[in-house]
């Protein structure tokens, strides 16, 4: 005779399906982060500020605008309402009519020194 008691099965615990969810929203909200900083939605400096005297000689600014003109390493971007700024960027250039970021230094009304990149948008908001 079998003395042993019987065996109590154990229940299956459920699987949680929150941990995928959870990590689709963190990716999702980096992504969203990244993607604004890189494309000047947050952070950005408007050129009429620049072009109006109200942001100082030697200010680091992020810029957005569409490069209108390439004459070797100088280029001119435009923004939405029409104001420009002149910079210089001896690095790869973006086609002529990309709307890009730059960050640089302000150093005139109409330029900007020290230029550190110069990036086309991912997403033109």
């Amino acid at each position: 005779m079998n003395s042993l008691p019987p065996k109590k099965r154990s229940r299956k615990k459920k699987r949680s399906n929150r941990n995928p969810i959870l990590a689709i929203v963190i990716v999702a909200v980096i992504a969203i982060g990244l993607i604004t900083w890189h494309d000047g939605i947050i952070g950005r400096t408007s050129i009429a500020d620049i072009n109006s005297g109200d942001v100082s000689n030697g200010t680091k600014v992020t810029v957005k605008g569409e490069i209108t003109f390439i004459l070797f390493d100088a280029m001119p971007i435009t923004d939405e309402n029409g104001d420009g700024i002149v910079f210089v960027w001896d690095g790869t250039k973006p086609p002529l009519h990309t709307i890009v970021v730059v960050r640089g230094e302000v150093s005139s009304i109409i330029t900007l020194n020290q230029v550190t990149s110069v990036e086309a948008v991912w997403i033109n908001l």
